[in-house]
């Protein structure tokens, strides 16, 4: 008894699954990239109220201004190119942040802490 497949009757068949496949697609894309969800959320029906995901939104932000009170923090935290040398000291880092706000999105481009900065800007 013959157990493997012949090459040329694999080809055949994976063939005809590729042209299935492929029409299958054009019905039924599925869902777009730009819409898919970044996380999961498990618990019972009977726990979730209308209120729900603003409870748990504020509970996130809470969290994320606890464990990074700065966008020094995040930056480290994330090990962002350059993190290494931004400064340290809360009294330093408020002054790093009154100077990239002074200056135009342009400016700020070129600076070392223009994504933690811009991204800790968006809370």
């Amino acid at each position: 008894m013959n157990l493997t497949i012949q090459q040329n009757q694999k080809d055949a068949v994976m063939s005809e699954l590729h042209l299935a496949n492929l029409a299958f697609q054009k019905v039924y894309p599925g869902d777009l990239p730009d819409s898919q969800p970044v996380h999961t959320v498990y618990g019972g029906a009977n726990l979730f109220k209308k209120d729900s995901i603003v409870k748990m939104g504020k509970g996130a932000l809470k969290s994320f201004v606890t464990n990074a009170p700065h966008f020094g923090v995040l930056a480290n935290v994330l090990q962002l190119s350059g993190c290494e040398s931004l400064p340290k000291t809360e009294a330093q880092i408020k002054e790093l942040e009154s100077r990239l706000d002074a200056i135009t999105d342009e400016q700020r481009k070129k600076e070392l802490a223009c994504l933690p900065y811009t991204a800790y800007k968006k809370l």
